[in-house]
C-alpha cells in the first residue's frame, strides 16, 4: 500500500476497508506513512514496513527501495492465501507477482484505478510494465469505472477477470453545517502537476479579474520543490492574498474547511473516479471540472463540466456558479444527492463477493 497524498486515496481506502472485513491473520506491506493511515482507519493487523520516511519525496527511488525491501521479506504463503494489491504501482505489483509465481495456489486480486496518459511518458511506461505482470498472473482485476474496464480489454486483459467496483463514502458521517464562507473555492488532493494545480493557479488569476477578493484554498501535501514553484507562480500573478496553501489537514480541520467553502474545483487532467469531488458533493459543494469521459459516469449531476482544457472557459464556469445564486442552489442540491449512490458498505460487500467467487467458482 502506498500512502503519500494529503487526502486518502481511493486505492488505499479500498484496501483498508477490505482488510478490516477479513479474518486475521493478515500482513500489510507498506511504509510508515501507510502505517499511519492504516492506524487512523483503525486497521488491526501486522505490518511489514518497506520504508520509514516521514514525508514522501523522490518517487522513483522510494518506489524502488520499497519494492526491493518487499521482495527480500520472508513471507510464509500457504495454498489459498489471498494477495491484495491496492494499486498498479511497482511496490504493490511486483511483490504480489513474485509471491504468486512462487505459490501458484495463492489468489492474487489486483486493483487498477486509471490509465496513465502517454504524455506522462515514464509513468505510462512503468504502468504498462506493471500490466505485463498483472495480465499474466492476477486472478482478478478490480476497476473503479466502466470505461477503464473497456480500455483494459483493448489492452488484451481477459474480460472475465475484470470486475467493476466503485469506491465509496462513509455516508454515516455528518458534515459540519455550512458556516460563513471563507473560501470561494476548494481543491483537495495531491498537490502535483498531473492534478492540474498549475492550471488552477492560472484559472484563479482569470477569476480574480472579475472577483478581486476571490479566495481559493489548496489542501494537500506536495514535494517541497513543487510547493516552491507554486509559491513563485502565485506571487508572480499577484495572488498571495487570493490563494491559500493549507497543506495536509487533519480530518476535523478538513471538515471545517469544507464548511467554509462555497464550491469545489478540480482541474485534474486524468481521473479514474474522483473521490475528493464526491466528498465535496456530499457536503453540498457544487463542482467545476474538466469534461473528462469518466465524469459522465460518476458525476451525472452536481458538476459543471468544461471543455478540456480551456482555462478561460473553466474560469467562466467558476464565475457563473459563484455569481448565480439560483444555479448554485440547484447544483448544491444535486451535489448532495449524487454521492448517495456510493457507500463503503456496498464497496466492501461487492469486493467480498468477487473474492468469494474466486474460492468457489461457478461451474
Amino acid at each position: 500500500m502506498n500512502a503519500y497524498s494529503s487526502g486518502k486515496s481511493g486505492a488505499d481506502l479500498v484496501l483498508l476497508k477490505i482488510l478490516k472485513s477479513l479474518p486475521n491473520p493478515k500482513i500489510l506491506i507498506t511504509s510508515t506513512l501507510g502505517q499511519a493511515l492504516a492506524r487512523e482507519e483503525d486497521y488491526q493487523g501486522d505490518f511489514l514496513l518497506t520504508s520509514k520516511e516521514k514525508s514522501f519525496h523522490h518517487i522513483l527511488p522510494t518506489y524502488l527501495k520499497r519494492t526491493v525491501k518487499a521482495l527480500k521479506a520472508k513471507i510464509t504463503i500457504s495454498p489459498g492465501d489471498l494477495l491484495l494489491s491496492s494499486s498498479d504501482f511497482f511496490p504493490d505489483v511486483v511483490p504480489a507477482y513474485t509471491l504468486k509465481k512462487r505459490h501458484p495456489q495463492a489468489l492474487w486480486v489486483q486493483h487498477i484505478f486509471h490509465l496513465v496518459p502517454h504524455r506522462r511518458l515514464l509513468a505510462s511506461l512503468l504502468q504498462r510494465l506493471s500490466f505485463l505482470f498483472i495480465r499474466s498472473l492476477a486472478d482478478a482485476i478490480i476497476v473503479d469505472n466502466f470505461l477503464l474496464k473497456q480500455d483494459l480489454i483493448k489492452l488484451k486483459f481477459p474480460s472475465s477477470k475484470i470486475h467493476l467496483n466503485y469506491p465509496g463514502l462513509d455516508l454515516s458521517i455528518s458534515p459540519l453545517p455550512p458556516s460563513s464562507p471563507r473560501y470561494d473555492a476548494l481543491f483537495l488532493g495531491q498537490i502535483r502537476q498531473s492534478k492540474g494545480v498549475l492550471d488552477l493557479i492560472q484559472i484563479w488569476s482569470l477569476v480574480c479579474q472579475d472577483l478581486p477578493q476571490a479566495c481559493l484554498a489548496l489542501v494537500g501535501q506536495s514535494q517541497p520543490r513543487f510547493v516552491k514553484l507554486l509559491k513563485k507562480q502565485i506571487k508572480s500573478l499577484g495572488l498571495t492574498k487570493n490563494i491559500m496553501l493549507l497543506g495536509y489537514l487533519s480530518p476535523s480541520k478538513l471538515e471545517t474547511v469544507f464548511s467554509q467553502s462555497k464550491i469545489f474545483v478540480l482541474a485534474s487532467r486524468e481521473e479514474g473516479f474522483g473521490l475528493a469531488p464526491l466528498e465535496a458533493q456530499a457536503r453540498g459543494l457544487p463542482v467545476v471540472a474538466w469534461d473528462l469521459p469518466v465524469f459522465t459516469e460518476i458525476f451525472p449531476t452536481g458538476m459543471l463540466k468544461t471543455p478540456c482544457f480551456s482555462l478561460s472557459n473553466f474560469s467562466q464556469k467558476v464565475l457563473k456558479l459563484l455569481e448565480n445564486p439560483k444555479l448554485f442552489n440547484k447544483l448544491s442540491q444535486e451535489a448532495k444527492a449524487n454521492p448517495l449512490r456510493f457507500s463503503w458498505d456496498s464497496t466492501v460487500k461487492r469486493e467480498k463477493e468477487i473474492i468469494k467467487n474466486l474460492y468457489n467458482p461457478s461451474p
